[in-house]
């Protein structure tokens, strides 16, 4: 697997935040969210408008979440086919509560 690619989310606790995200759906790849740290809730994985309107075209998607508790928290998704093993690309969210 590649080198994980990182982002950074400054929220104040309480408040929703959104990363947008794309896939390739039409190959078999989907976002698969590891448990999340107990400083984040509600989050989820959502479609956004745009995308797909070519054959083979990204699907977009927007990751959101909650910060619920003060502090640095690390979301990690992980693009993978569900039938393989290793992922192609790893997303290390790094979300800043206040």
């Amino acid at each position: 697997m590649p080198d994980p690619e990182t982002s950074t989310l400054d929220l104040a606790v309480g408040a929703v935040g959104e990363v947008p995200l794309e896939r390739y759906g039409t190959a078999g790849y989907a976002w698969e969210v590891m448990p999340p740290p107990a400083g984040i809730a509600e989050l989820a994985i959502l479609p956004r408008a745009g995308g797909a309107g070519t054959v083979g075209g990204a699907t977009l998607e927007v990751l959101r979440l909650r910060a619920a508790a003060p502090g640095e928290h690390v979301v990690v998704l992980r693009l993978r086919r569900p039938w393989e093993s290793t992922a192609t690309r790893e997303l290390r969210i790094t979300v800043r509560a206040r």
